[in-house]
């Protein structure tokens, strides 16, 4: 590092600046003087690195009292073996800490995101099969209509004393000739870089109360209710205190089976009906009526000494997926009676040589 260089002075504080002031100096000039900020301009950038190492100085309580003492941190003892290019760089490297993004002004903006809101829509297999569209509602935590958003009761909000407003703490610890860097959250401020002396009493100081919100959606084809997870960009929870955007609305579908209809488990695009048969329609055989998703009904010929667990196929009334389609499966179950009269029992006897 350069010998004689007055670091206070380039960085705008009194020798007797807390690091607190320090750091706020370094936040509000290195904006200032940031390359995104000034394309092509090398005296700005000259001046980026000079406010760096002039904080790399001062932050550090070791070079500070070095500095202070002798007016330089020159010595073998200090000596990091950085020129101001490394500073540079390494300060380009430290942009999460101050909340901006190299050549990206909007996340200069936006520093935090709200919670993303995760939901399990319940679909049935009639909304599947006719493709019909769904309305949602679902929690969400929405700014507070009485502060704004804010938290504060008097609308003020204050930066942090503890971290300066950057929402993290730096420690550093020497080890010999190296020197390692330890940033955490501060624990006062929860990592946003503010502080709510009065909240609101609405939110709790949250700047967030639980709101029902609604989407429409058109429920998709089989295929992408069974396999996909859809994301709806904002449509999570707001950012705490308006400190940002908010987060996405992730849902995937929960087939809910209805009427005996269930989704056959080795093709996706069949269907299957169970349908309860008397035992003596089995043996006989018989004609039933079953009533379709689509609210068609079709006529099924069951045939004499039907089995129980037998399926009948109507081709092609299972789900469409492009231009493939499945069929629809009449699954037969056997009911039996639940009593027998003794006409009954003397028939059912007869038989019983028949069968024989």
């Amino acid at each position: 590092m350069a010998q004689n260089k007055d670091y206070y002075s380039i960085l705008g504080v009194s020798k007797d600046a807390t690091d607190a002031e320090i750091k706020k100096a370094y936040r509000k000039l290195s904006l200032k003087y940031h390359p995104d900020r000034n394309p092509g301009n090398k005296e700005a950038e000259e001046k980026f690195k000079e406010v760096a190492e002039a904080y790399s100085v001062l932050s550090d309580a070791q070079k500070k009292q070095q500095y202070d003492t002798f007016g330089t941190v020159d010595s073998n003892d200090f000596d990091t073996g950085f020129s101001p290019d490394d500073l540079f760089a390494r300060f380009m490297n430290m942009h999460q800490d101050f909340g901006f993004g190299f050549g990206n002004e909007q996340h200069m903006k936006h520093t935090y995101t709200g919670a993303d809101k995760v939901l399990k829509i319940n679909v049935t297999l009639s909304e599947i099969y006719n493709n019909w569209p769904k309305e949602i509602t679902y929690n969400v935590k929405r700014p507070c209509p009485k502060c704004g958003g804010s938290g504060s009761k008097t609308g003020k909000v204050e930066e942090c004393p503890y971290c300066g407003g950057s929402g993290q703490i730096h420690n550093r610890r020497q080890s010999g000739m190296i020197f390692m860097d330890n940033i955490t959250t501060c624990p006062h401020c929860g990592g946003v870089g503010k502080q709510i002396k009065h909240p609101c009493t609405n939110c709790g100081g949250s700047g967030l109360i639980d709101t029902k919100e609604k989407i429409s959606i058109q429920v998709p084809t089989i295929d992408k209710v069974l396999m996909q997870t859809y994301i709806h960009r904002g449509g999570g929870h707001s950012c705490q205190n308006g400190l940002g955007v908010n987060g996405d609305l992730k849902f995937s579908y929960n087939v809910v089976c209805e009427n005996g209809f269930e989704i056959n488990k080795n093709n996706a695009l069949d269907i299957i009906k169970t349908v309860e048969v008397p035992l003596i329609d089995c043996l006989l055989g018989t004609t039933i009526n079953v009533k379709h998703l689509d609210g068609k009904t079709y006529n099924i010929t069951i045939n004499e000494c039907t089995p129980d667990g037998k399926m009948y196929r109507k081709q092609g009334k299972g789900f469409k997926v492009g231009n493939q389609t499945g069929d629809l499966y009449i699954k037969v179950k056997q009911i039996m009676p639940k009593k027998l009269s003794d006409k009954d029992k003397e028939i059912l006897n007869k038989l019983r040589k028949t069968f024989k």
